[in-house]
């Protein structure tokens, strides 16, 4: 089997079980117990978009990714991936055909809860914005604005899961001309800290 090939299946069944896992979480038949261990950052996001690299190529969205390749972060991968993917497959609904897609991260310290140190993720696009109506709703359970196939959970899944870690999800969006929306979201813990300055790209 080519090695691409497999790397596709990998990563595929690791998606199955992370997705039957969550899905049971959150209808409150499913305890995580898993423990958290080192993640290698990077790694981390580039699977991620490999599961939606087809959607994005039929968007012909092109993303640009800004993280060391030497960030860690100390955490429950399952439920990082939960976070990421939710955010990711928001920001490549929101885009138009030939958008683009910002996913930075890096060593941080979140001086709102105290100075705890973590890892500071932003993903940001230049989709078409949210109305003030809708922002004041994306975090409430099964309001959705993408009709048919939305769920209306992602978001609010995303917000209990950071949250229940001491973390936190932020966001500003715009409507007009610029339009986007960015996300933040704060991951406390140990974190490989040798990383050097990254450029802001969004």
């Amino acid at each position: 089997m080519p090695e691409e090939a497999a790397r596709h299946l990998e990563v595929a069944d690791r998606e199955l079980t992370r997705v039957a896992q969550i899905a049971q979480k959150t209808l409150g038949f499913y305890r995580d117990t898993s423990k958290d261990k080192w993640l290698h950052v990077r790694e981390l996001v580039e699977d991620v978009l490999l599961i939606y690299e087809r959607k994005m190529r039929n968007k012909q969205i092109t993303a640009e990714v800004s993280v060391d390749p030497e960030l860690r972060i100390y955490f429950k991968q399952g439920e990082l991936r939960q976070v990421l993917s939710n955010l990711l497959v928001n920001a490549i609904d929101a885009c138009a055909s030939g958008g683009h897609i910002w996913l930075r991260a890096h060593a941080s310290t979140d001086w709102s809860e105290g100075g705890e140190d973590g890892v500071r993720f932003t993903i940001a696009d230049n989709g078409s914005g949210m109305s003030p109506e809708v922002q004041k709703r994306i975090f409430v359970p099964f309001f959705t604005t993408k009709a048919n196939v939305g769920t209306g959970i992602g978001l609010w899944v995303s917000k209990s899961l950071l949250e229940q870690h001491g973390g936190s999800l932020r966001f500003r969006s715009r409507q007009g001309s610029p339009s986007g929306t960015v996300m933040s979201f704060f991951v406390p813990g140990n974190a490989n800290l040798q990383v050097h300055e990254l450029p802001r790209s969004a």
